[in-house]
């Protein structure tokens, strides 16, 4: 596999922003920096067709 990222197709760089985003979000959640009310507003801000894997990215980081 390359690690190149611009290799690779757009929906899966759409993929890996969302998990960086997820992961950020979580992060500044557990520090304390923003609020779930944030998280839930970054959430509807997300377009509709990747709200579900960015929903479950924000699972996933969040049970780690």
């Amino acid at each position: 596999m390359s690690h190149n990222i611009a290799l690779l197709s757009p929906e899966k760089r759409v993929e890996i922003d969302l998990d960086k985003r997820a992961a950020l979000l979580i992060w500044q959640l557990r520090g304390g920096k923003i609020s779930r009310g944030e998280v839930m507003l970054e959430i509807q801000n997300t377009p509709e067709e990747q709200r579900e894997y960015f929903r479950k990215s924000l699972n996933r980081y969040k049970t780690r």
